[in-house]
C-alpha cells in the first residue's frame, strides 16, 4: 500500500470511529383521525297547476304535486329532516302559497296518502329519517307529497311560498 492509499485508509477509519454510537432510544408517534358528522341538503320544487273553474272546482278533484328533498352525510349518520311552515302559514297545520293579496292553502306530506304532514315534528307533523348512510359518496332522496284542496277560488296569478328544509347533524 502506498502512502496516500495509507493516509486515506487511516482517515475514513478514524473518521467511522468517531461516528459510533454508545446507543440508542425509541418512542411511539401516535397518528389519530377524526371524523365528524357532516350533511349537505338541497331539494326540488313542488309545482302545482290550479285550475279554479273545471279540474279543481268544488266539483272537481283536489291537485296533488311532487317534488323532494336529498341528504347526503358522512357514513352511519341517521338523521331527520323538517320542513318549516313557510312564508304565507295560516297555522302549523295550513300552508298557503301567495300572488299579491291573494292566497291558495296547500299542504306537504310525507306519502302519498296525503295522511301525515311533513312539519318539523310539532302540531301534528312528522319529521322523516334519512339513512342510516351506506356509504359518504351516496345520498337519499325523499319524495315531498304536496296537495292543494279542490274548490279555492282563485284569481289568476302566479303564486310562490318558500319552506325551508333543514337537516341538523
Amino acid at each position: 500500500m502506498n502512502k496516500a492509499t495509507w493516509f486515506v485508509t487511516a482517515a475514513l477509519s478514524i473518521a467511522v470511529a468517531g461516528t459510533a454510537k454508545a446507543g440508542s432510544a425509541t418512542a411511539n408517534l401516535n397518528i389519530s383521525a377524526t371524523v365528524s358528522s357532516n350533511c349537505t341538503i338541497s331539494t326540488s320544487a313542488v309545482a302545482f297547476a290550479y285550475d279554479p273553474v273545471v279540474a279543481n272546482s268544488a266539483s272537481g278533484a283536489d291537485v296533488t304535486g311532487t317534488g323532494g328533498v336529498t341528504v347526503q352525510c358522512t357514513k352511519g349518520d341517521t338523521h331527520a329532516v323538517s320542513l318549516n311552515f313557510g312564508q304565507n302559514v295560516i297555522t302549523t297545520t295550513q300552508r298557503r302559497v301567495k300572488s299579491g293579496l291573494n292566497y291558495l292553502n296547500y299542504n306537504l306530506y310525507t306519502d302519498n296518502t296525503y295522511a301525515t304532514l311533513w312539519g318539523d315534528g310539532t302540531s301534528l307533523t312528522q319529521t322523516v329519517s334519512f339513512g342510516p348512510f351506506t356509504s359518504s359518496a351516496t345520498a337519499i332522496t325523499s319524495t315531498v307529497f304536496g296537495k292543494m284542496l279542490k274548490g279555492q277560488d282563485a284569481p289568476i296569478g302566479s303564486y310562490t311560498d318558500t319552506v325551508i328544509a333543514t337537516v341538523n347533524f
